[in-house]
C-alpha cells in the first residue's frame, strides 16, 4: 500500500510520501518546540473514518508530546473546531458525510483557522485529487 501525504501551508508545499510527512513535518515541530523549551502543547486534529488510522496517529503524537483531537470525518471535525482551537489538522481524503477536500474548504472559510497546517494523508494515487487537495 502506497499512502501519500499533501501539507496544505501558506506555501502550498505538497510531499508526496509518509517518510515525508515524519521527516519533514513532526520531526520539525517536536524539535522546535523542544529547542524552544515550550511548555505549552500543541493541539493536532486527526481526522480520519479508520479507527486503526486514528489510533496510530493518536499514538505517534501524543508520544511526541501533542495533544491530540480525533473526529470521525470531515463534519465531526468541524463541529468539534469550532469549540477547540488546534495548531494541526491532519485529515483523510475519503470519508463518509464530509470529505477531506470538503473539510478543507469549511476550515479555510474560518478566519481563525484559516492558517492552520493542513496534512492530507490518503491511500489515493490519483494526481488530480492531491492537487484538488490544494
Amino acid at each position: 500500500m502506497v499512502i501519500s501525504v499533501v501539507l496544505l501551508t501558506r506555501e502550498n508545499t505538497v510531499f508526496g510520501s509518509v517518510e515525508d510527512f515524519y521527516k519533514c513535518i513532526i520531526h520539525r515541530y517536536v524539535t522546535k518546540q523542544r529547542l524552544e523549551g515550550l511548555t505549552m502543547s500543541k493541539t493536532i486534529m486527526t481526522v480520519d473514518d479508520s479507527a486503526t488510522i486514528r489510533q496510530m496517529l493518536n499514538f505517534t503524537l501524543t508520544d511526541a508530546g501533542f495533544d491530540v483531537i480525533e473526529a470521525v470525518d470531515g463534519k465531526d471535525a468541524c463541529t468539534k473546531l469550532k469549540d477547540s482551537p488546534v495548531n494541526m489538522v491532519i485529515t483523510d481524503l475519503n470519508m463518509p458525510q464530509m470529505d477531506g477536500i470538503e473539510l478543507i474548504r469549511e476550515v479555510r472559510k474560518d478566519p481563525a483557522n484559516r492558517f492552520v497546517p493542513i496534512i492530507m494523508l490518503t491511500t489515493e494515487s490519483q494526481e488530480t485529487k492531491k492537487q484538488e487537495g490544494k
